[in-house]
C-alpha cells in the first residue's frame, strides 16, 4: 500500500508485508526498491514509512536502503524517511 501525500510532497508506504514463509529470501528489498523507484517516477521528494521499534528486520532493511529516522512518530511507531533527491 502507497499514496501520494501533496502535503509533505512524500509517498507514504504503509500495510508492508512479505509473509512469514518467504521471508529472508530477498523479496522485501526488491518490493521495496520498486515502490522507491514508483516513488521517484510520481515525482516525490521523499518516501516514509513507519515501522515498531521492536522490529529490528525492518529496521536494517530500510536503514540498508538509505531510510533514515526523523525522530517523529505515527502512534506507538517510528517514522523514517528516504530523500530522493539524495538516493538518485
Amino acid at each position: 500500500m502507497w499514496g501520494h501525500d501533496p502535503v509533505d510532497d512524500a509517498c507514504w508506504i504503509g500495510g508492508f508485508l512479505i509473509d512469514r514463509a518467504h521471508q529472508r529470501r530477498g523479496h522485501g528489498r526488491s518490493a521495496m526498491q520498486a515502490l522507491i523507484a514508483m516513488a521517484q517516477a510520481s515525482g516525490a521528494g521523499c518516501v516514509k514509512l513507519s515501522y515498531k521499534a521492536e522490529n529490528l528486520v525492518a529496521r536494517s532493511l530500510y536503514a540498508s536502503l538509505g531510510f533514515r529516522e526523523t525522530g517523529e512518530r505515527e502512534g506507538e511507531e517510528i517514522v523514517a524517511s528516504l530523500d530522493l533527491e539524495e538516493h538518485s
